[in-house]
């Protein structure tokens, strides 16, 4: 079957075959419709009879049969009606627009395509109270007069070239166009009615946000800022004439702003085509969330306990030292606990310091405070001196004095204070004067010393460089006499007489001698001494005895404070 069967005017044939045409093709069928001449009638059926091999069969009788049959499609034929002559299309398209053949064919087989002979420009959405312009453009002749229409009405009035439309109404909307009656270059002498035409929309309704971005919070970094985010899009909107991927969205602060902390309120605002805003707003809280840094803490110490067992404990506030992203150093709070002034009793206490910020972030350390007693004991009292006599060996053990000692201290109390002596207790020691060191300790082994003195008298059996009998007399109103013989005593030679009232006499010539007749020995059978236990009652001679010890003891020791002086 024959491609063309059924089809009787070249534009049916040109759009059928158009997807096979080589550009040259183009070219031809163009200078056809310039030319119309039997030679390109030839030229054109050869080349049909080539495209048999694409099913195409040779048009019978040839291509002129179809330019007889449809004058339209010939040079001075209609092609597409719109009043203008293939031949002048050609002119116009090619010699005046630039046109391709391409281009030129197919504008002229189209129906209701016009040569651009005129233009209306101005057109467009227009946000309501807009003063819109239209403005007519002709080429290619000379304009002779101008109507103006909308919506197919004529505007009464409206003939000049262009057409104002001051401070439009939505009303205003609708499809403006200008019939141009005109004298065309490619045919003079013949008027010509051309007619173009834009749309008008005034927009005076503003988008409706759907949806609006939430508020935000957004935390302060190192350097307390915080960068804002894009929240366009989470933003909703439609508008009645421009479609949701035509509005924009934009939003101040822009994306990328640094923000402080703080409340920001970011205004998001959605425009249509026209120019109709909405707006909607976000808050957007930057939050410092950052505790302070600690450079240095204050180092462990060591506080000694005062009189009562106690240390105030120091403020460490101000040693310490420390930095923040969003606070100056001078607006970071300190505290510490317990607080500065309070009694800390003896031993391990810890005090915690906290660095607030202006909101309250904080961070904290603690120092070790350990509380030392360093204060000695007092000693009130300390023993006095002890005397005693030496044993037969000229010794004498050491008593135990700590009984004697009292003393106090500020952390222990007085039971629990630990007393020492040296020597101890039972040590023996040699006649004459020691010293005996009495040491007081507390809980912690803090010390303090007194020294008390030992006084170790020698030892005196009983009786001893006595002689009775001799040198002793008693007579009638004389009292006692009594005689020690030469080296009584302390073997110094030393003798003593006693007659009455008294007397010392001492050897190697010392002492005085004894007037005639006074303290002379009795004659024998006077006042003679009786044997020791013969005629004198016991008690009376203890009693005697012990005068005598006393007597020559208190001799002997003035005899040694003599000496000592």
């Amino acid at each position: 079957m024959s491609l063309f069967q059924g089809v009787n005017d070249l534009r049916s044939i040109v759009r059928l075959i158009a997807p096979h045409l080589p550009s040259a093709l183009a070219v031809v069928l163009a200078g056809y419709s310039t030319m119309g001449d039997a030679t390109t009638d030839d030229a054109l059926n050869e080349l049909f009879t080539l495209l048999e091999g694409i099913g195409i069969e040779p048009i019978e009788g040839g291509l002129s049969s179809i330019t007889l049959k449809v004058p339209e499609v010939g040079p001075d034929g209609d092609a597409n009606g719109d009043g203008i002559t293939n031949r002048q299309a050609y002119h116009w398209y090619v010699d005046v627009l630039n046109y391709t053949d391409m281009d030129y064919v197919a504008a002229a087989i189209t129906p209701g395509l016009t040569p651009e002979l005129i233009e209306v420009s101005g057109g467009g959405l227009y946000i309501e109270g807009s003063d819109v312009l239209l403005e007519t453009t002709v080429v290619g002749g000379t304009p002779l007069s101008y109507s103006w229409w909308k919506n197919g009405t004529r505007l009464e009035g409206q003939n000049q070239q262009n057409l104002a439309i001051p401070a439009a109404l939505t009303e205003d909307s609708g499809i403006y166009s200008v019939d141009v009656s005109m004298d065309p270059v490619f045919d003079a002498g013949n008027t010509i009615m051309l007619s173009a035409f834009t749309e008008v929309h005034i927009d005076g309704t503003p988008p409706d946000i759907l949806a609006c971005a939430q508020s935000l919070e957004l935390e302060a970094d190192g350097s307390c800022q915080a960068t804002v985010s894009d929240v366009t899009v989470m933003v909703q909107a439609q508008d009645d004439y421009s479609p949701s991927q035509a509005l924009s969205i934009v939003q101040n602060p822009e994306p990328g702003t640094v923000l402080s902390p703080g409340d920001t309120e970011i205004t998001v605002t959605v425009s249509d085509e026209a120019g109709n805003t909405a707006q909607c707003t976000v808050l957007v809280t930057v939050t410092d969330t950052t505790a302070p840094v600690i450079i240095s803490c204050p180092g462990a110490m060591v506080l000694d306990a005062d009189s009562y067992c106690r240390t105030v404990l120091p403020d460490l506030t101000g040693a310490l030292s420390a930095t923040d992203n969003c606070s100056i150093a001078d607006a970071l709070r300190i505290t510490q606990d317990p607080v500065a002034g309070t009694n800390a009793a003896l031993g391990d206490a810890e005090i915690s310091l906290t660095v607030s910020d202006e909101v309250g972030n904080t961070a904290q350390c603690s120092v070790l405070v350990t509380i030392t007693d360093t204060t000695p004991p007092v000693i009130t009292t300390c023993p006095a001196t002890v005397e005693l006599d030496a044993d037969s060996s000229n010794r004498a053990a050491v008593p135990d004095i700590r009984s004697a000692l009292v003393a106090t201290d500020n952390c222990t109390a007085i039971e629990g204070l630990r007393i020492t002596q040296e020597p101890t207790m039972g040590t023996y020691v040699d006649t004459g004067n020691t010293e005996i060191t009495l040491t007081v300790f507390d809980a912690m082994e803090n010390t303090v010393q007194c020294t008390s003195a030992l006084i170790v008298r020698p030892f005196e059996a009983e009786g001893e460089g006595e002689s009775e009998g001799e040198g002793e007399s008693e007579g009638e109103g004389e009292g006692e006499g009594e005689s020690e013989s030469e080296g009584e005593g302390e073997g110094e030679g030393e003798g003593e007489s006693e007659g009455e009232g008294e007397g010392e006499g001492e050897g190697e010539g010392e002492g005085e001698i004894p007037a005639e007749g006074e303290g002379e020995t009795p004659a024998e059978g006077e006042g003679e001494i009786p044997a020791e236990g013969e005629g004198e009652p016991p008690r009376r001679r203890r009693r005697r005895n012990s005068r005598r010890r006393r007597r020559r003891n208190s001799r002997r020791r003035r005899r040694r404070n003599s000496r000592r002086r």
